[in-house]
């Protein structure tokens, strides 16, 4: 908030959560004046107060009937003026106020530029320690260190919310060795209300050994600090626009399958033949009318029409970030997000198995957004490119997880599949995947229940 000391233009932000789900806001413009002062030469012609929409609310019902509650809270609210504010609720971070907020230093856009800079290095090889520093300049930006340009106050904050945010990961990781399966939800979510981009964050890039250091790739990492990516120990929940915590009252059954047959280009046709057989298993327990071997048939089926159920699309292909457009070939045939007017009864799922289907990039969310109006409430998406042997390998791990059960809750299936593609060896190379199974991310409702394509005699 600005003062008589600081006149200008500022906002009042309110927040509303349940049960530690941060939910919306409603951000107020405030103009601060001092006496005599001319408040329209101080703060031009300030915008309306922002309206919360019926969805915002229903919302609040909808989450309050969930039985898990995250373990700790991430809201970041970009104003149409000024920059971001984030606000870190942590019940369980040895903190009295469970509450901690500070205001960062770069803008949404920017900070989307940064963090997408960091995912996409001029060469296309990745390792863990390539993870760990992309992960170590999103916590820098997130968590910003105690600096001699700010008031004491905010310092002592910063280094409060870098503490807690420790203290939740090492207690988080003592507890799962402790218990064996304890899955901890952490909920995060970034709202704008000015035309910057919408933000979706890769909370599970971050890694332990760097939470307590401010430079990222220092040398001088405390080697006893667990060398582990959050992204394999924690749920992390990144809302959609139009989102539902409702509990889902049964498993989805209704695949939807699109990939090449033939491929013919030689990306997708080494991911294809890799994933082959779990392609033709998924194939036999779902309608003919339900696959798609060309992008044409694709584009048609998604231009327009209802599912009658709740659906799970799954797409193996490329897609061009820039254009927001699937394809199946280079120079060929093109499915754009803008003509996807299929609707999707809520809550619907789609795995996008392609390069950057969940760019960072600014202004390139199309693809999941549109899908997301038209009733997509969760989907799986990608941050970068991906190699061809790992969207195969996505595919495989995701199947033999789902398969183990046949009925799954889609947060603990995706966790579960990441554990099982950092344990795969990648078959091009002597190594094993590792971190590069992060280049996955889990959007929208993890509550969404999945039924086993492959099993369609169990299906109700």
């Amino acid at each position: 908030m600005k003062t008589d000391s600081h006149p200008g233009l500022s906002s009042l932000l309110v927040s509303f959560s349940s049960l530690g789900r941060f939910l919306g806001h409603i951000e107020v413009p405030i103009c601060v004046v001092t006496a005599g002062s001319d408040p329209a030469s101080l703060c031009g012609n300030p915008p309306a107060a922002s309206q919360a929409t019926a969805a915002d609310w229903s919302l609040l019902t909808a989450a309050s009937e969930q039985s898990t509650v995250p373990a700790a809270a991430l809201h970041v609210i970009a104003p149409s003026n000024g920059l971001p504010t984030a606000l870190f609720w942590c019940p369980h971070c040895g903190r009295s106020d469970p509450y901690l907020a500070w205001q960062l230093d770069d803008d949404v856009k920017h900070l989307a530029g940064v963090i997408a800079q960091a995912l996409n290095p001029a060469d296309e090889s990745k390792n863990d320690s390539y993870w760990e520093l992309a992960g170590c300049v999103l916590y820098g930006h997130l968590f910003p260190t105690p600096d001699g340009s700010i008031d004491p106050t905010a310092s002592r904050v910063r280094y409060a919310a870098r503490q807690a945010m420790t203290t939740l990961a090492l207690s988080s990781l003592a507890k799962e060795n402790d218990q064996g399966s304890h899955l901890p939800l952490f909920s995060a979510r970034i709202i704008t209300t000015g035309s910057d981009p919408e933000l979706r964050i890769p909370m599970g890039l971050i890694n332990v050994r760097y939470l307590l250091h401010d430079q990222c790739g220092a040398p001088q990492v405390d080697e006893e600090l667990p060398r582990e990516f959050l992204g394999f120990h924690f749920i992390f929940e990144l809302p959609l626009p139009q989102q539902t915590y409702s509990p889902s009252p049964r498993c989805i059954t209704n695949w939807r399958l699109a990939y090449p047959d033939p491929a013919t280009d030689k990306d997708l046709l080494a991911a294809v033949e890799q994933a082959g057989d779990v392609l033709k298993k998924w194939e036999n327990g779902i309608a003919a009318d339900g696959q798609f071997h060309d992008i044409g048939s694709l584009r048609g089926w998604l231009a327009g029409g209802q599912e009658t159920d709740p659906s799970a699309l799954v797409i193996v292909s490329h897609y061009d970030a820039s254009n927001q457009a699937v394809f199946f070939e280079q120079k060929g045939p093109a499915a754009p997000a803008g003509f996807m007017k299929r609707y999707f009864p809520m809550p619907s799922f789609a795995l996008l198995d392609a390069c950057s289907t969940g760019s960072l990039e600014p202004d390139r969310l199309d693809l999941v957004s549109t899908l997301n109006q038209q009733g997509i409430a969760a989907a799986i998406v990608t941050t970068t490119t991906a190699k061809p042997s790992l969207a195969a390998q996505f595919l495989t791990c995701f199947d033999k997880q789902l398969d183990a059960t046949y009925e799954e809750q889609l947060s603990a299936l995706f966790v579960k599949t990441l554990r099982c593609i950092r344990d795969s060896d990648d078959p091009d190379y002597t190594y094993r995947y590792g971190a590069d199974a992060l280049t996955y991310l889990l959007v929208g409702d993890g509550n969404i229940r999945l039924c086993s394509p492959a099993l369609p005699e169990r299906k109700e």
